[in-house]
């Protein structure tokens, strides 16, 4: 008897090991460490009680759209219900070409480690690791984009 239901097809079998190659040794120099995957394959790393989750999108499979999200606790809410993570393309600023999800999609193992590169080279260290590390800062960003202003 088949027990699969066909959603095994979507899963992106490259992207762990690409995720970690390509973030793995940048975020351990700031005290994160890998700490689950998702159940696809996504990598979530980990300080303290701040994470950090990539993760892909099976919505334009054959393509897939690469996802991040940063916040407090281990999921989008905290043990009292209230939203504690931003994904990453909120502050991306707009005139950035990675403003559109369009940048963020691959089909491939060599267009992901294009795509993790520059979001690494162009964003990360500049924007988004400075607020990983800044929970004050994080804090506010987090209650900005669940109150639905910027």
């Amino acid at each position: 008897m088949n027990t699969s239901n066909g959603w095994e097809k979507l899963d992106c079998g490259y992207f762990t090991k690409t995720c970690r190659d390509s973030f793995s040794a940048l975020l351990e120099t700031h005290g994160f460490i890998e700490t689950g995957l998702t159940p696809g394959g996504g990598v979530i790393f980990s300080c303290e009680d701040v994470f950090l989750k990539l993760n892909y999108d099976t919505n334009l499979y054959p393509h897939y759209g690469f996802t991040a999200a940063f916040g407090f606790g281990k999921r989008a809410h905290n043990n009292h219900g209230e939203f504690s993570r931003v994904p990453l393309w909120y502050v991306v600023p707009k005139e950035h070409p990675y403003h559109s999800f369009v940048h963020w999609t691959f089909n491939s193992e060599g267009e992901l480690r294009r795509v993790l590169s520059e979001v690494k080279d162009e964003l990360f260290v500049s924007t988004f690791l400075p607020l990983l590390l800044n929970r004050d800062g994080l804090e506010r960003l987090v209650r900005e984009f669940e109150s639905g202003r910027k």
